[in-house]
């Protein structure tokens, strides 16, 4: 029998304490749309989310970007921007204060090192994420070396029906609070 504050997920006993008296807590994989929605949440079958106009003007209110590396000819938000032949992550982005709304697949992380690396050398950059604070990169590139801000509820992007899938986040790289460090 579980103690009185347990977490069990699948199955397993993640977590355990007799002492809290407090009742315990059971999660249960959810089915949506006949899928497992772990699958959902950790990958979509497209990778270019347009960022939703109303929250890069806010953004882009309080950081007048010059630079948007991850668009297309539809999606960019800035004069300068650089498509996927132009390859963003190939090209120099001094002076230049970024948006960056990476493609939702395997080179993520190499895009969060790019915005981390920006601010090391001065610049500023600014990521729309999903909020995967499990992961490599947030810990190794964003976490105690940005400022973090979790977006309240699941966010919609342009062209999309519904909402996210997964909670976002938006990270903002600046000299000012990036540290260096050796991942």
């Amino acid at each position: 029998m579980a103690s009185k504050n347990t977490l069990i997920y699948e199955g397993r006993k993640l977590f355990s304490d007799s002492q809290s008296g407090k009742t315990p807590f059971v999660l249960t994989p959810r089915k949506e749309g006949g899928g497992d929605l772990n699958k959902a949440l950790l990958k979509s079958r497209r990778d270019d989310w347009e960022t939703p106009r109303g929250l890069f003007n806010e953004l882009n209110r309080e950081f007048g970007f010059t630079l948007d590396p991850c668009a297309t000819h539809i999606t960019a938000k800035c004069p300068k921007y650089y498509t996927p032949l132009e390859d963003g992550l190939s090209q120099d982005w001094t002076g230049d204060v970024v948006f960056c709304n990476p493609p939702y697949n395997h080179r993520q992380n190499l895009w969060v090192k790019k915005c981390y690396q920006h601010a090391l050398n001065g610049g500023t950059a600014v990521m729309l994420l999903p909020a995967r604070t499990d992961t490599a990169r947030f810990h190794d590139f964003i976490l105690g070396k940005a400022e973090i801000r979790f977006l309240r509820g699941r966010l919609k992007f342009s062209q999309a029906t519904g909402n996210a899938p997964f909670p976002s986040m938006i990270v903002v790289f600046r000299k000012s609070t990036v540290i260096q460090t050796n991942p």
